[in-house]
């Protein structure tokens, strides 16, 4: 367990050189990012995935391992001024993505917006979806995502669906 917030960036280094995995949960996706950031841990965890160190994350945890954290669902209450994600992947996250076209209405706006000014697609996940990545790409493991790619029509992927890392 880190605890970014009382713990020393030394005693943080010891614990990931003895982790066998990093899991990132959810909650907030700007105070999590913040949070990376004041530790000076952005760089570090990067560098381990890169080195191997699997990694596990849900809900703002997700949101995390791309490019950016701009297309969460989340208020950015801390004034963060770190928008940069893990990048572990080309795509951002949008997470516990509606099921009912109805219901993604205004997060449809959002995300076209987002969009307007950048150019990395969009992984836009349901609830209960997952999705696997290794060193060759990604996999679709359960459920289903919307990939929105700039200038097309967001498409639904279903389980099983390949995508480029």
């Amino acid at each position: 367990m880190i605890d970014v917030e009382t713990m020393t960036p030394a005693v943080i280094d010891a614990a990931l050189d003895r982790a066998a995995m990093l899991l990132v949960s959810g909650g907030n996706t700007f105070v999590l990012n913040e949070r990376l950031h004041r530790a000076g841990l952005r760089e570090a965890l990067r560098r381990r995935i890169d080195d191997g160190l699997p990694v596990v994350a849900f809900s703002a945890g997700t949101n995390l391992c791309g490019v950016n954290v701009l297309t969460s669902n989340d208020m950015n209450v801390c004034a963060t001024t770190h928008f940069d994600g893990l990048g572990i992947v080309r795509y951002s996250f949008n997470v516990h993505y509606p099921i009912e076209t109805a219901q993604r209405a205004d997060r449809d706006e959002r995300l076209r917006h987002y969009q307007a000014f950048h150019a990395n697609p969009i992984l836009a996940i349901e609830d209960g979806a997952w999705l696997s990545v290794d060193r060759d790409g990604m996999r679709l493991r359960r459920g289903r995502c919307w990939l929105w790619e700039k200038g097309a029509e967001p498409r639904v992927l279903e389980a099983g669906a390949a995508l480029p890392r």
